[in-house]
C-alpha cells in the first residue's frame, strides 16, 4: 500500500490526538506541554494529587499481588490499577470497591 504525503500526516494526527485524548497522569502539566515535557519534574514538578495517586495504586498493586497475581505481570495491569488509584483520588470509586476489583484483574 503506498501512502501520500497528506495521508501520513492525517494518520499521524490522528493517533497524536488518541495519546492526547487519554487521562494524563501528570496532573500538573498543562495539556499542550504534555508531549514535550510530561516526564519533566524540574519544570513540572510533582503534585500532591500525583503524590496520592502514586499512594493509592501502591497500594492497589500490593493487593493484586496478594491475589496470587506474578510481580512480573503487573505491566499487563498497570494502566487500570493508575485509573483506579485516580478514580480513588478523585472520589469516583470507594477504595474498598478498588481493593476488591483488583482482585478480578487479570
Amino acid at each position: 500500500m503506498k501512502l501520500t504525503k497528506q495521508q501520513l500526516k492525517q494518520i499521524i494526527q490522528e493517533e497524536l490526538a488518541k495519546i492526547v485524548e487519554q487521562p494524563q497522569f501528570r496532573t500538573g502539566v498543562p495539556e499542550e506541554d504534555i508531549l514535550a515535557h510530561g516526564t519533566d519534574t524540574e519544570k513540572y514538578p510533582t503534585t500532591n494529587a500525583e503524590r496520592e495517586s502514586e499512594r493509592i495504586a501502591h497500594e492497589l498493586e500490593v493487593e493484586w499481588i496478594r491475589a496470587g497475581n506474578d510481580l512480573r505481570d503487573l505491566g499487563f495491569v498497570d494502566n487500570d490499577i493508575i485509573d483506579m488509584a485516580m478514580d480513588v483520588r478523585n472520589g469516583d470509586m470507594s477504595m474498598k470497591d478498588a481493593l476488591e476489583k483488583v482482585w478480578r484483574l487479570r
